[in-house]
């Protein structure tokens, strides 16, 4: 009942990211935070951010660091595959599963239409993906 009743509301946040050289030169980008996350008054807002501006210098109050991790994705199976292909690359999930049914005539990916995400230990993932990155509709991805 909850989740029928919500109204979406406008809101508004300042969001503040200094570009900073790490040790080995790469320059990253720095996110700063602010305890508010969001204001729901436009106005309230733009002051804030004018103060932000002109004062030209702030105070950190504390500094949190979050490890982050990358999973290695699991293969996918026929309806996560459908979801991903509808969503990531804007096509039907049919033409998207006929796409992959094609990969898999030439003998480039395992056989798709299945729910099956076991694949031999042997194959050159590497290899088949770098053939893909040359495909002018889903190579950039």
């Amino acid at each position: 009942l909850k989740v029928q009743r919500f109204v979406p509301e406008t809101f508004w946040r300042i969001k503040v990211v200094v570009q900073k050289a790490d040790i080995a030169g790469n320059v990253l980008p720095v996110d700063f935070n602010w305890d508010r996350h969001r204001l729901f008054d436009r106005f309230c807002c733009f002051i804030l951010y004018e103060m932000c501006v002109q004062a030209r210098v702030g105070v950190i109050t504390s500094v949190q660091v979050k490890p982050k991790s990358r999973w290695r994705p699991v293969p996918l199976n026929t309806i996560e595959f459908s979801k991903l292909v509808t969503l990531k690359l804007r096509m039907s999930a049919q033409h998207g599963l006929s796409i992959a049914e094609q990969l898999y005539q030439k003998g480039v990916i395992s056989y798709p239409r299945t729910e099956t995400n076991a694949y031999s230990e042997t194959m050159d993932v590497r290899g088949l993906v770098a053939m893909q990155q040359t495909h002018s509709v889903w190579g950039p991805y």
